[in-house]
């Protein structure tokens, strides 16, 4: 089975999660960095660019197509173009049925494109081949929340963080719909956490300012916001 990529946590995710480039494919192709992308750094035209460079090589493996093709969805997602994107996933997973990641990846792009059902589909596709996800489980959880069905977020984000306790994005989607369902405390526990876990967690500093307006707690709401404004401007 082709293995996941953990996203880094930032507000189009989860990310965005790649598998790492295999040593082959970076030996016959100096695209392939390029393409597989891994601390997104790379412009999302440049990225798609590269990736079909890489996929006109000769002699890459259905293995190394599978990723490929999967990395030039995310490009084409990153600039919005889900259509497209979606072609990408679907001939990644008919080269790798088996590629938990590109269900995941091709969830997110559903998730954006509005398709809630067909997103929730495709992360438990990817739950299903592979069970210890996190953050599939993160991802669905944040549909869930989408569509106000909390409690079944809750589970899948709990879920999520007892496979990866370090994964600070199920923390902070959790503290999201505890707050929404008027849990409070329980929410700022969360936002806590994802803080503490990565201390540069703007959107997490946002949150937990909300819980803290909330309880009527301007000064540390307000020094919250400001933290945000610092991280966005650095």
């Amino acid at each position: 089975m082709l293995k996941r990529y953990a996203l880094l946590p930032s507000v189009i995710a989860a990310a965005l999660m790649l598998v790492a480039t295999p040593a082959s494919a970076q030996r016959r192709d100096p695209n392939a960095e390029l393409c597989a992308n891994l601390r997104n750094e790379v412009a999302p035209d440049r990225q798609v660019a590269a990736c079909t460079v890489f996929l006109r090589a000769f002699g890459i493996s259905r293995h190394d197509r599978a990723q490929a093709y999967k990395s030039r969805g995310n490009g084409y997602r990153a600039m919005a173009q889900y259509d497209l994107a979606r072609a990408e996933y679907n001939e990644a997973i008919r080269l790798a049925p088996g590629y938990a990641n590109a269900y995941n990846n091709r969830g997110i792009n559903e998730r954006l494109a509005g398709n809630f059902d067909q997103a929730i589909a495709d992360f438990g596709d990817a739950i299903r081949l592979d069970p210890t996800f996190a953050p599939a489980y993160n991802n669905r959880g944040s549909v869930y929340a989408e569509r106000g069905e909390l409690e079944l977020a809750i589970a899948d984000q709990t879920r999520a963080i007892e496979l990866d306790g370090s994964l600070a994005s199920a923390y902070n989607a959790r503290g999201n719909a505890y707050r929404a369902s008027g849990r409070n405390d329980l929410a700022l526990a969360d936002y806590n956490t994802a803080i503490r876990l990565i201390p540069s967690y703007t959107v997490a500093y946002l949150n937990r300012a909300k819980v803290y307006t909330d309880a009527q707690e301007f000064d540390l709401a307000a020094a919250d916001v400001a933290t945000a404004d610092r991280l966005a401007l650095e």
